[in-house]
């Protein structure tokens, strides 16, 4: 990443957000309930509101302010409306969204036959993902996603690193560590705690885990983070990366 950069991450997509060596730099994550969104500005055509998550939010995107201004203006302009909240802001971030959402349609619209594979290949594993999403802090075997996806598991295992780069294993984990990060940021559990409520079997493996992850121990992590997450409007929400 450098000066400019602009990530577009769809749910579910393991990420990490790395600069050059030895240079400090800051960003942030706005998250954005896209559907909510749309369902605000196209009520009665659920079709297309399906169509559009389906179709324009299901790969990632890395891009450029200087190639795409009219998007890097649309994310600022929301972030400096949350942050300075003039009256009004929530109107006036309404219409940035609409900006953003079909500013990033535009990007997925140059991929759309290439995500119609992809699509069928995520469906494959999308009940495995969902089940990952909601029960991150129980014990996960491989051979129990496969089968709820109804394929054997050396298959599960192959389409799941082709859809999402990362080994199955790897991406629980991915999964645990976030939302160890998230209860991090609105709590004070000791580290044993977290491990517990995030689905590591020890602490020593949510330490390595996390580490390896994020790039640091959780304990320096909390300390420099502490409790920064602040939502703003209702369709947004703010973040400092990590």
């Amino acid at each position: 990443y450098h000066s400019g950069s602009i990530s577009i991450i769809p749910g579910k997509f393991p990420h990490r957000t790395q600069g050059p060596e030895g240079v400090i730099q800051k960003w942030e994550y706005l998250f954005v309930d896209i559907e909510g969104v749309l369902k605000k500005f196209y009520p009665a055509n659920q079709v297309f509101r399906e169509r559009f998550i389906k179709k324009v939010l299901c790969l990632p995107y890395l891009v450029s302010e200087k190639a795409y201004p009219r998007l890097a203006m649309a994310v600022r302009a929301i972030l400096d409306e949350n942050r300075e909240q003039k009256p009004h802001f929530k109107e006036a971030v309404n219409g940035y969204l609409m900006v953003l959402v079909w500013e990033i349609a535009r990007l997925g619209g140059q991929e759309l036959p290439e995500n119609d594979l992809y699509e069928s290949q995520v469906d494959k594993i999308r009940a495995a993902l969902e089940y990952i999403e909601t029960h991150f802090a129980e014990e996960i075997k491989i051979r129990n996603l496969a089968e709820l996806c109804h394929v054997s598991e050396s298959y599960f295992r192959k389409i799941f690193v082709r859809c999402m780069n990362v080994p199955p294993l790897e991406y629980v984990n991915l999964i645990r560590i976030q939302n160890a990060c998230e209860l991090m940021l609105k709590g004070s559990d000791s580290m044993e705690t977290l491990a517990w409520k995030v689905g590591f079997s020890s602490l020593s493996a949510f330490m390595r885990n996390f580490k390896k992850i994020v790039g640091e121990p959780p304990k320096h992590w909390r300390t420099r983070h502490g409790r920064k997450n602040e939502y703003v409007n209702y369709h947004t929400k703010v973040l400092k990366g990590w």
